[in-house]
């Protein structure tokens, strides 16, 4: 099964006042009907099985007439194509007040579209797509996910299962989602979801992010356009899933201006970026491999960690990476960093082994901070 997951499109948004004379609609918010468009191409020429929209296709709970025609129109070429389009609500245009109608249900009513308003699950294909849309009162969704959550999979079957959730991690990186609305609640924690699913789709946090829980790998698609200047030099995507029935793999792609975007094309940044995730997510999956009688696994107290090459960073991933590195404190006895970056040595606060090379074939080895205990 093929899957392009989205999230967080925005259809509806406006900007800087400039309206398009030939349809009457903000300039800016025809570059979010755009994107959407783009994602729309790249499920048809993948020929993908299901479109999983994971919250907050539209900004607000009355979008323009003229975006929820142009949107039929083009759901309707997708449903005769028998791909499967899944709308999962998010708190943009999740309504307060129970007397007015989500937007997203106009939508409903065409053939193979789904759109989820309440928990529940969903059955394509001997999958089990475990829906949590965002609740009206957003702000409580940490305390009120696991109860969601447990609703939704009443009405699952199946054991092969993928959860689509419209929440926030406090894992997960925040970008330009948090200029959008007053957010003032606590952000789910990434251990509420329970490791029993093939792969977690989520939306809400508006960068392209893989998580790891448990060694299920935890996606956020990212928005499928810019919202502010921070966002200049960001890609953005949707996230192609390819999962095969008999071997029960995984492969995940990344697409970008409408395009499935081989590694070769990443740039430096990004793949080192990609090489310490992979780094992470096997080092946690080794050390919580259980003890049994075949198989007695060390237990792994220490993690070393060879960054690489973080001089291929900008700031930003310099941050993200050391946030990553503090995580991981909280799992590990001691987390030791070799590093060739004298930024990362400035960040950190510990016990540091400089070695330094005095002669072509010696070297000595300077200690600076408290050795930790």
């Amino acid at each position: 099964m093929k899957i392009l997951q989205t999230a967080d499109n925005h259809l509806g948004e406006t900007a800087y006042s400039r309206i398009d004379p030939s349809t009457g609609l903000n300039a800016r918010g025809l570059d979010f009907l755009d994107s959407f468009q783009n994602i729309l191409e790249v499920a048809s020429k993948e020929r993908v099985d299901v479109l999983l929209v994971v919250g907050d296709f539209f900004t607000r709970v009355n979008p323009h007439p003229r975006y929820l025609l142009e949107v039929m129109k083009d759901l309707k070429k997708l449903s005769k194509a028998n791909v499967v389009t899944i709308f999962v609500s998010g708190n943009h245009e999740t309504p307060k007040m129970v007397t007015t109608v989500n937007p997203l249900s106009l939508l409903g009513q065409m053939d193979n579209v789904y759109v989820v308003l309440e928990p529940t699950s969903i059955e394509i294909d001997g999958i089990d797509f475990v829906c949590v849309p965002a609740p009206p009162v957003f702000d409580e969704i940490k305390d009120l996910f696991t109860p969601l959550l447990q609703k939704a999979l009443k009405d699952s079957k199946s054991e092969r299962k993928i959860l689509a959730a419209h929440l926030p991690l406090g894992q997960a990186i925040i970008s330009s989602e948090r200029t959008l609305e007053s957010f003032i609640g606590e952000c789910v924690d990434i251990k509420q979801i329970p490791n029993k699913f093939m792969y977690t789709a989520l939306g809400h946090m508006h960068r392209f992010q893989q998580l790891d829980q448990e060694g299920m790998p935890v996606i956020y698609s990212g928005s499928s356009e810019r919202y502010q200047w921070g966002e200049e030099h960001d890609d953005k995507f949707a996230v192609l899933i390819d999962i095969e029935d008999k071997v029960e793999t995984l492969n995940v792609a990344a697409t970008m201006a409408g395009e499935v975007r081989p590694i070769h094309y990443f740039s430096e940044g990004q793949k080192t970026r990609i090489n310490m995730a992979l780094r992470v997510a096997i080092s946690r999956i080794l050390s919580k491999l259980p003890q049994t009688e075949e198989h007695a696994y060390a237990i792994m107290q220490t993690l070393f960690i060879d960054e690489g090459d973080f001089g291929s960073l900008d700031e930003s991933g310099i941050r993200d990476a050391v946030s990553i590195i503090r995580n991981l404190t909280k799992e590990f006895d001691r987390v030791i960093l070799i590093s060739h970056v004298p930024t990362i040595r400035e960040i950190f606060q510990g016990y540091v082994l400089e070695v330094v090379k005095t002669r072509p074939e010696e070297s000595v080895v300077k200690t600076f901070g408290a050795l930790p205990e």
